[in-house]
């Protein structure tokens, strides 16, 4: 289904990082490098130069030295032991682990920063060479035994499975190698790996194939069978995979271009369910602007086509509900947010984006939080942190209004049925653009000074709603107080009112905006000036006393129970939570 309508959203928290050099977008990750269960950023580029970043700092936290172009980097317990390392793998085959844990005399401060660690806890922990020509790379339980294992994704249309072995059970030095468990043969290229929940909740082995489609990868192995060690092709072509270890799978029937490159995300979140929910959800995109959400490999959820070419897919949970959104980041910027009900929010960076991810990372405050991070041509790294969004799905006034209690009675008051839409809508539009024309029969009554009663009708300013200027109506106040921005966005102005309840401005003061939106030089000049001139248009200013009535992003109730002031004239504007006032003798 080609999408039509979606929402454009604007995330404004960001942060540059500085970074010199071309990478692979399969070489940047977002983990716990240094176990202090706080996430840090992880890159490494075409120089063999591997970079961790921490927390809002510009500058690289650490910086390691690597053999050869590396083409994947990740975070994970590849060794089982209880805590993370750093992986990265080159195309020439060199793997590097790395332990970025720092001695237990070092602690982070309140803020969460750590000292650089220093050059004698640089030093690589392990080295190994595998087979060359690395794409991908996944570190994951892939055949549900509790340990985490190493797979490779590779040029050749190859994908290798390996698992570290111990040679010493001393736990405070690592030694041990990477042994290979399977080898198995694709028919497309491989721009993805991932693990995805089957029918009976034993974890599948995913591989993308070209043309949206995938593959289910079996790990035939026996647990009580020693690997063998990756020495060379003689003993990895004795755990080459026959055919039926490669289920391959086709989400479409037609297929526009059997050949476009395809990327594949599994275990997607569908948060706390009590019932049992089968197979997990896996999401697939295509450069040519596909998406897809699937359950299991016969249910298809939700299939959307968009005009960008998709060349990355992650999850990440936006809403906090803990049901994980589809992430799809184009080249040109566009980022794709998609729930499970198909509703779609859009994103938008200014530069070309080399490669993307999205995840949790500790950039303020001391804790996670979701981000979503671009490398830019232009050798910059913008990670947007805090990316949360109250809900995905769209709203309109009418249901922002039904949740307000105010509303009814309102509705009740004018004789209006509330179930009625159409005369609903005919009300809302009427006092919108036409409120001289709304009937004056429950309007709020002020106590003044003298005992007369006044009413309270504040002048609201002209701005993007194209509210009329003049008297509010109850329900006008109402509709303000619940625009969107919140009560910070909204820009009223004082209606003066002599003791008789008689408005003594003209009708040119709603006119008057917040000397903080003129943009002037001089905001005191140009707010007297603005007084001068309402003064020489109002003519002779009446001489017996007034007071004011502040309704500054105030609901109607709150309007009501305003207590009218019988000091000095005064005007007062709210502007984004800034407050000038003009005091006039």
């Amino acid at each position: 289904m080609v999408v039509g309508e979606m929402r454009s959203v604007s995330y404004v928290q960001r942060v540059a990082l500085e970074f010199s050099g071309s990478l692979f977008p399969q070489a940047i990750c977002l983990g716990d490098a240094d176990n202090d269960t706080l996430n840090e950023l992880v890159v490494g580029d075409t120089n063999g130069k591997l970079c961790v970043y921490k927390n809002d700092d510009s500058k690289p936290w650490t910086v390691r030295s690597c053999q050869g172009t590396l083409t994947c980097v990740g975070v994970g317990d590849v060794c089982n032991r209880g805590k993370n390392l750093v992986v990265a793998v080159s195309a020439e085959g060199w793997f590097h682990l790395f332990d970025l844990t720092p001695p237990p005399s070092k602690h982070p401060d309140a803020s969460g920063h750590h000292e650089p660690p220093l050059a004698d806890e640089q030093k690589l922990v392990f080295k190994q060479h595998i087979p060359a020509n690395t794409k991908v790379m996944l570190i994951n339980d892939i055949d549900g035994d509790g340990k985490f294992e190493l797979v490779v994704g590779y040029t050749d249309r190859v994908v290798r499975a390996f698992r570290w072995e111990d040679l010493s059970e001393s736990s405070d030095h690592i030694s041990g190698q990477l042994v290979l468990l399977k080898k198995w043969l694709l028919e497309g290229q491989v721009d993805s790996l991932s693990v995805n929940p089957g029918p009976d909740g034993v974890p599948e082995m995913m591989v993308s194939q070209p043309g949206c489609g995938y593959a289910i990868l079996l790990c035939t192995w026996k647990l009580d069978q020693q690997p063998l060690p990756e020495g060379g092709d003689s003993s990895a072509t004795s755990r080459e995979a026959p055919v039926r270890d490669v289920i391959l799978h086709q989400t479409s029937g037609r297929i526009h271009n059997k050949n476009v490159s395809t990327h594949l995300i599994g275990s997607i979140g569908r948060g706390c369910t009590k019932v049992d929910a089968g197979s997990g959800l896996f999401a697939l995109c295509t450069l040519d602007g596909t998406l897809k959400l699937m359950e299991g490999a016969d249910k298809l959820l939700w299939s959307v086509q968009v005009d960008h070419q998709l060349f990355a897919l992650e999850k990440l949970d936006v809403t906090g509900n803990g049901h994980e959104e589809v992430i799809a980041c184009a080249w040109d910027g566009q980022t794709y947010i998609i729930d499970h009900n198909r509703t779609v929010a859009r994103f938008q960076v200014d530069e070309n984006v080399s490669a993307f991810c999205a995840g949790l990372y500790a950039c303020k405050g001391g804790h996670n939080s979701p981000c979503l991070v671009y490398v830019s041509f232009n050798q910059k790294i913008y990670i947007y942190w805090d990316v949360q969004l109250e809900r995905m799905e769209s709203t309109n006034l009418l249901k922002i209004l039904e949740t307000n209690p105010e509303y009814r009675d309102l509705l009740q008051q004018l004789g209006v049925d509330g179930d009625d839409v159409s005369a609903v809508k005919d009300l809302i539009h009427k006092t919108l653009y036409f409120p001289e024309k709304q009937p004056q029969n429950s309007p709020c009554q002020h106590r003044g000074p003298a005992g007369a009663d006044s009413s309270c009708h504040p002048t609201v300013a002209q701005d993007s709603w194209n509210f009329p200027t003049g008297r509010a109506s109850p329900l006008q106040l109402l509709l303000l107080s619940l625009r969107p921005g919140g009560s910070q966005a909204l820009i009223w102005g004082a209606k003066l009112w002599d003791s008789k309840g008689i408005c003594s401005e003209s009708r040119e003061h709603a006119l008057l905006s917040p000397p903080s939106l003129r943009r002037d030089g001089n905001e005191e000049e140009t707010g007297q000036e603005m007084q001068h001139e309402r003064e020489e248009r109002s003519g002779e200013m009446p001489d017996e006393p007034r007071w004011r009535t502040d309704c500054q992003a105030m609901t109607f109730t709150d309007c009501q129970e305003r207590a009218a002031e019988p000091e000095g004239t005064h005007e007062a504007f709210e502007a984004g939570g800034r407050e000038e006032r003009l005091i006039r003798a």
